[in-house]
């Protein structure tokens, strides 16, 4: 859980019998290929975590950003939030873009069903939002699993009477 949850440069990596390990989700954020050959034809369903978009809305503050301003844009009434990613956020999101490209060839072959989860309104930092971030979770399963497995099961009726007759 430790390397699956460590942020690439915030958080070392762990050694385990000499080697370095760091979260698979560097190489291989969603891994659609080795499930599939994993469950040998069976029933794939990924659920994908990160955001389709990039990371929302930035404030544009040209070539440099000073410390002091984003405090004075925070505590400021009069002055617009400067508004930007965490740099953790942003290593993430790094990471992330390789397997975001690499899935789009894929994910359509390797799996049943595909699932975005709407989370790009969440930080990756963001666990006093645990809550809200399962729920979000929860409803956009139901939303897409329910008439999934319904489709499914009209198709396995529909094979079952062609068989029998």
């Amino acid at each position: 859980m430790r390397v699956s949850g460590g942020l690439p440069a915030l958080l070392p990596p762990l050694v385990f019998d000499g080697d370095l390990h760091v979260d698979g989700a560097l190489l291989n954020n969603l891994p659609v290929d080795v499930m599939s050959q994993k469950c040998d034809g069976g029933t794939v369903i990924a659920i994908d975590v990160s955001p389709i978009v990039d990371m929302g809305e930035n404030t544009p503050y040209g070539d440099s950003l000073s410390g002091w301003d984003i405090m004075l844009s925070k505590i400021n009434p009069l002055k617009e939030e400067i508004k930007m990613p965490s740099l953790p956020t942003i290593m993430q999101r790094s990471a992330e873009i390789g397997g975001v490209l690499q899935l789009k060839g894929i994910v359509d072959k390797l799996t049943d069903l595909y699932i975005s989860m709407p989370v790009e309104n969440f930080d990756i930092l963001a666990f006093r939002e645990a809550e809200k971030i399962v729920q979000v979770g929860y409803n956009e399963a139901q939303r897409r699993m329910i008439p999934w497995i319904k489709e499914r099961e009209c198709e396995q009726t529909r094979t079952q009477r062609r068989i029998s007759t």
